[in-house]
């Protein structure tokens, strides 16, 4: 019985050496894995040998398939945003413009009347209340403008105040803050409805500066329930209400 022996080896291009017995001078490389026989002839060993082992595989072709798009296939449509202003969300903010105005002329009205009582420091209390409507009015009369809206100028109404004490007043004004709240609500509900969104954002400021108010005034029922109507606990809460200083804008 013949025996056969087999061998996995690299042989440099150029060597001359044994190849398990044979002598020939490889003109490639014997890949790993592959065999050959140490009894065959020298021939068919140096043709195994020269047959370089790349050119004996031919590439697969892939499972998949790679297709050319052009550019243009690519585009994605994105709906237009129309960022003009509704006719309907303009005429709601001109009317909360007028509001705003007109509750900077109520309260200046009060401020007057306090005057009158010789109660400075509420007077003063009033008059800073009204610049601060007027910057809250400005601030929707702004954003109009920005918006590429129209701002229009509304008829303000003579405002009624005839308050006798400091209580009385000040109870008008928690009541007239509420209304205020109410206005602006309803039109943060008109800016969710038409999607308005910059105009949600303008109208966060106001429904916490609203909170602010409303707290402002109440604080100030409580002290004067505490103090009375007439002594020297009124002139002390007269004189704290007159170191209130003027807003700012921001």
């Amino acid at each position: 019985m013949r025996l056969r022996s087999t061998c996995e080896e690299i042989v440099p291009v150029g060597s001359n050496r044994l190849l398990n017995g044979v002598e020939g001078t490889a003109k490639g490389f014997i890949p790993p894995g592959r065999r050959f026989d140490s009894g065959r002839e020298t021939g068919d060993l140096e043709e195994r040998v020269r047959s370089p082992y790349r050119e004996n595989i031919r590439p697969k072709k892939p499972w998949y398939s790679v297709q050319r798009i052009p550019p243009s296939n690519f585009h994605v449509p994105i709906p237009a945003i129309d960022s003009s202003m509704k006719e309907k969300i303009v005429d709601a903010v001109n009317r909360q413009i007028q509001a705003e105005f007109q509750s900077a002329y109520h309260y200046l009205a009060m401020s007057a009347r306090f005057e009158e009582l010789n109660l400075k420091g509420a007077a003063q209390w009033m008059r800073t209340q009204w610049q601060e409507e007027t910057v809250h009015a400005m601030k929707f009369f702004d954003f109009l403008v920005r918006r590429g809206g129209s701002p229009r100028l509304m008829v303000l109404s003579a405002p009624e105040t005839e308050f006798n004490t400091a209580a009385e007043a000040f109870e008008e004004t928690l009541e007239h803050e509420r209304r205020v709240t109410a206005l602006i609500h309803s039109l943060y509900d008109l800016a969710v409805e038409e999607k308005d969104y910059s105009l949600q954002t303008l109208l966060h400021w106001f429904i916490d500066e609203q909170v602010e108010e409303e707290e402002a005034a109440e604080e100030i029922i409580q002290s004067l329930k505490l103090a009375g109507e007439s002594g020297e606990g009124l002139l002390l809460i007269d004189r704290e209400l007159g170191q209130r200083t003027t807003p700012e804008e921001n």
